[in-house]
C-alpha cells in the first residue's frame, strides 16, 4: 500500500520534482562520463593512454570533491520538495499514519525519484562517454584507433556511490523533518511565510554604494598587481589575498543593498512602474533578493569561478598549444654548458658546479667551443643515422672577459646589451611580471653564420647583416616582444665585440628560428645576431647542438635517445656523469637532451589535463549555481501563492501573470551571472596579460565552449524553473475559477 501510494504522489507531483531530477540526472551523467577516461585510454596511441590513466586518479578526486558540492544542493532542493508537501504529510497523520509510516512514504517517494533520476542520468551519461573518446583525442592531438561501444563498471560503481551517500543524507534529513514537526506545523506549513524585514532606504543605499566602490578598487588593484606568478613571494601573495577579500565583500554588499535604492529609483519611474503588474513585479524580485542576497552574492562568485575556469582553463591550453609549434622547431636539441671561473661569468661559476660535479682546483677558460657533432657521431651514431641535418649554435655573453657585473652599469656610456637597456632607449618600463628576472642581465649572442644555418634546418631563407647592425631573437609572449620592440624601434645601440652596433630591424624575429632549442612554449628572453668576428673574444655560455629530422621521424628519434638514454653523458674514471673533457679539463656539461616528441608529449599532458579539468569543474559548478537559483525561485514562488490568488482576483490577465513570473525569473538568474562575469571580464584579462609573457592567449577561442555550456545548462534551468513556477501561478492551479 505504501509503495502503491508513494508511486501515486510522485507521478502526481512529477512536475514538482523536476529541478531536482534534472539536477541528479546531470550530475550522474557527468560524474560517469568524466570518469570512463580510464577505458578510453585503450582507442588512443600509448603515450596518451599513460596520460589519461594518471588524469583518470586526478578525476576521480575531483569528483568526490564535487559529489560534496552536488550532495549539498540536494539537500537543499529536497528541503523544497518536502516544503511543499507539509499540508500532505500532516493529513497522513490526521488520517491515522504515525509518523515512522509518514515517513516512510515520503522515503519511497523520494527514492523513486532519485532512482528514475539515477537511470536516466546513467543513459545520458552512457552515450556522452561515447563522444568523449573523440572530444578526448581532440585534445590530446591523438587519433582514435578501433573505436567499439565502451562502458565503464568503474564509473557506474563512482556514480552510484556519489549518488548513494547523496540519497541517505537526504532520507536522514526527511525524516527528521517529519519527526520533529508538530501536525499543526505541517498543516499550516503552505500558509507560514518568511517574516521580511524593512531596510532603511539610506542604509542600502550606503551599502550598494560601499559595495560599488570596493569592487572597483579591487578590479583596479587586481589590474595594477596581477595575479602572483610565485606563490612563495609574499609581496605578491599578500596583495592578492586583500584584493580577494575586497571582491567577496564588495558582492555581498552589492547584492544585501542594491535592491531597495532600485526599488526606490523605479518608483519614479511611473510610467513604467504603474502599467500592467510592473509594480507587483518589481517588488517581488525586491523582496526574493532581499530576502537571499547572502545566497545569490554567493551564487555570482561561484558563476565567476566556473566561467574564468572553463574560459581561462580551455585559453590556456589553446595558447600552450599554439607556442609549441614555435617553440619547438627541431626534432631533437642538446645544449651543453660551459664551466669557468666566477668573475664575469653569466654561466654556471666553477664555486657552484663542485656542488654538481668534482672538486676542482683549477678552471679553465674556455677557448673554443666544444664539437658536439664529433660528439655526437662518437656517442649517437644511431641518431646521426635518422636526421637529415645538424648544426650546432654556440651562445656568448654580450659582455667582454673580465666583466665583472652590472650593478653599477651606465648604458648610455658602455652600451652593453643588458635586459633593461631597451627600455632606457624607449621609455618603456620593463613589464612587471617579468622583474623576477634583473633588468641588468645581460643578454646572449650568436653569430650570423650559425643562425642562418638553423634557419637552413627549418627551410628558411638566410638573412644578410652589415658589420655595424644586429638582429634580436625572442620567442617569449606578445608583452615581452612589445618591450623590446619599442626599443628597437627607438634605435638601442649596444657595443659587440669593441664595436657599435644598431637593430638591422625595428622589430623582433619571433617565428620559428628565434628558437635555438626546443622547449614547450618560446624561452628565449633575448639574444643578438652578430657577425661573426665579433664574437671572437666573447666569453662562451654553452652550446647547443640542433638535429633536424623528416616530419615523420620524431617518433623513431625520440625511441632511439631513450634506448641509450645514459650515453649521451661522457663518463669519467669516477664513474661521475653530465660531464665533458678537453684533455684532462672539465670545460662543460649536459644540461639538457630534448626531443621535440617528449615536449609535445609533456604539452599534450598539461593542456590535456587542464582543459579536461577546467570543462569538468565549470559544468558541475554550473549546474550548482542553477540549481541554487532555481529552488530559491520555485521555494519563494510557493511561500507567494497567495499574492497570485489575489492578483487573479482582482482581474489580472493571464498573459499579465505569465509576463511577471518571466521577468522575475529572468532577473533573478540574470544578476548573478552579469555579476560574476564582470568578475570575470577583470580577471581572464589580467590571466591573459600574465599567459602572454611566455604565449599568446586567444580568450575568444574559448568563449564558444562556454556559451554552448551556459546555454545548455544555466539556460536550460531558467527555462524549467519558469515553467514550474509559472504553474504555480496558474489560476487553475490556485483553484480559481477564471471567466
Amino acid at each position: 500500500m505504501y509503495c502503491r501510494l508513494a508511486w501515486g504522489n510522485m507521478r502526481k507531483s512529477f512536475r514538482d520534482y523536476g529541478i531536482y531530477l534534472l539536477t541528479i540526472s546531470l550530475g550522474v551523467a557527468v560524474f560517469y562520463a568524466f570518469n570512463t577516461i580510464s577505458e578510453q585510454a585503450a582507442f588512443l596511441s600509448e603515450s596518451t593512454s599513460e596520460t589519461l590513466l594518471l588524469l583518470a586518479d586526478l578525476i576521480m578526486f575531483v569528483t568526490v570533491l564535487l559529489a560534496g558540492v552536488l550532495g549539498f544542493l540536494m539537500v537543499y532542493a529536497n528541503n523544497f520538495l518536502v516544503r511543499r508537501r507539509k499540508r500532505e504529510i500532516g493529513l497522513y497523520q490526521l488520517l491515522g499514519m504515525t509518523k515512522r509510516q509518514a515517513s516512510l512514504v515520503l522515503c519511497l517517494e523520494c527514492g523513486s525519484a532519485s532512482l528514475l533520476a539515477f537511470a536516466i542520468g546513467l543513459g545520458i551519461g552512457i552515450l556522452l562517454s561515447q563522444l568523449l573518446v573523440f572530444v578526448t583525442a581532440t585534445i590530446f592531438n591523438d587519433t582514435v584507433r578501433n573505436f567499439t561501444f565502451i562502458f565503464s563498471l568503474q564509473g557506474l560503481m563512482l556514480a552510484g556511490a556519489c549518488f548513494g551517500v547523496m540519497f541517505v543524507v537526504m532520507l536522514i534529513f526527511d525524516i527528521a523533518i517529519v519527526g520533529k514537526v508538530r501536525i499543526v506545523d505541517l498543516m499550516q506549513g503552505s500558509r507560514r511565510v518568511e517574516s521580511q524585514r524593512v531596510r532603511p532606504l539610506w542604509l542600502c543605499s550606503v551599502m550598494a554604494v560601499a559595495g560599488l566602490v570596493v569592487l572597483g578598487v579591487a578590479y583596479a588593484r587586481l589590474l595594477r598587481d596581477g595575479l602572483p606568478v610565485f606563490l612563495s613571494d609574499e609581496d605578491q601573495t599578500g596583495p592578492f589575498a586583500v584584493t580577494t577579500l575586497m571582491c567577496i565583500c564588495g558582492t555581498l554588499l552589492l547584492f544585501w543593498g542594491l535592491p531597495t535604492p532600485a526599488l526606490a529609483i523605479l518608483r519614479h519611474v511611473k510610467g513604467y512602474y504603474l502599467r500592467d503588474l510592473h509594480m507587483f513585479s518589481a517588488r517581488q524580485v525586491a523582496s526574493r533578493v532581499n530576502s537571499s542576497a547572502i545566497a545569490m552574492g554567493v551564487t555570482a562568485l561561484v558563476l565567476f569561478l566556473a566561467l574564468t575556469s572553463v574560459t581561462g582553463g580551455m585559453s590556456i591550453a589553446s595558447g600552450l598549444h599554439t607556442s609549441l609549434v614555435y617553440g619547438n622547431p627541431y626534432g631533437a636539441t642538446v645544449m651543453v654548458d660551459y664551466v669557468h671561473p666566477d668573475e664575469g661569468s653569466w654561466s654556471m661559476p666553477a664555486s657552484e658546479a663542485d656542488q654538481y660535479l668534482i672538486e676542482m682546483d683549477d678552471v679553465p677558460v674556455v677557448e673554443r667551443p666544444v664539437d658536439l657533432r664529433a660528439w655526437l657521431e662518437e656517442h649517437y651514431s644511431d641518431v646521426r643515422a635518422l636526421v637529415d641535418g645538424v648544426n650546432q649554435v654556440d651562445v656568448y655573453q654580450s659582455a667582454p672577459r673580465g666583466f665583472a657585473g652590472a650593478d653599477e652599469l651606465s648604458f648610455a656610456e658602455d652600451g652593453i646589451a643588458t635586459l633593461g637597456a631597451f627600455g632606457e632607449v624607449s621609455g618603456s618600463p620593463l613589464p612587471e611580471r617579468f622583474a623576477s628576472i634583473p633588468e641588468t642581465t645581460l643578454l646572449e649572442v650568436v653569430p650570423l653564420s650559425q643562425y642562418n644555418a638553423s634557419r637552413e634546418l627549418l627551410s628558411m631563407e638566410p638573412v644578410e647583416l652589415p658589420e655595424d647592425e644586429y638582429l634580436f631573437l625572442c620567442n617569449l609572449g606578445p608583452t615581452i616582444v612589445r618591450y623590446f620592440d619599442a626599443g628597437l624601434a627607438a634605435g638601442a645601440r649596444f657595443k659587440v665585440g669593441g664595436e657599435w652596433l644598431s637593430p638591422a630591424a625595428v622589430a623582433c624575429v619571433s617565428d620559428a628560428s628565434a628558437s635555438i632549442y626546443d622547449g614547450a612554449y618560446g624561452m628565449n628572453s633575448g639574444t643578438l645576431v652578430v657577425a661573426d668576428d665579433l664574437v671572437a673574444d666573447l666569453p662562451l655560455i654553452s652550446s647547443i647542438l640542433e638535429l633536424q629530422c623528416p616530419p615523420a621521424g620524431d617518433e623513431a628519434l625520440a625511441d632511439v635517445i631513450h634506448e641509450q638514454e645514459n650515453a649521451y653523458y661522457v663518463q669519467d674514471s669516477t664513474g661521475s656523469a653530465f660531464k665533458l673533457y678537453e684533455g684532462d679539463d672539465l670545460v662543460a656539461f649536459v644540461s639538457s637532451f630534448t626531443t621535440r616528441e617528449e615536449v609535445a608529449e609533456g604539452e599534450a599532458t598539461m593542456t590535456g589535463m587542464i582543459g579536461y579539468l577546467a570543462t569538468y569543474i565549470g559544468f558541475v559548478l554550473v549546474v550548482g549555481c542553477a540549481a541554487i537559483l532555481a529552488i530559491q525561485q520555485l521555494s519563494q514562488m510557493a511561500d507567494s501563492l497567495g499574492r497570485y490568488r489575489l492578483v487573479h482576483e482582482l482581474g489580472a490577465a493571464p498573459s499579465q501573470v505569465r509576463a511577471s513570473v518571466l521577468f522575475q525569473t529572468g532577473l533573478s538568474f540574470a544578476l548573478p551571472l552579469v555579476v560574476g562575469l564582470c568578475h570575470a571580464v577583470v580577471a581572464l584579462t589580467v590571466l591573459a596579460q600574465v599567459m602572454e609573457l611566455l604565449a599568446p592567449m586567444d580568450v575568444t577561442s574559448s568563449i564558444g565552449l562556454t556559451a554552448v555550456i551556459f546555454v545548455v545548462v544555466y539556460g536550460g534551468y531558467f527555462l524549467a524553473t519558469y515553467l514550474m513556477a509559472r504553474r504555480l501561478a496558474d489560476a487553475r492551479y490556485l483553484g480559481l475559477r477564471m471567466g
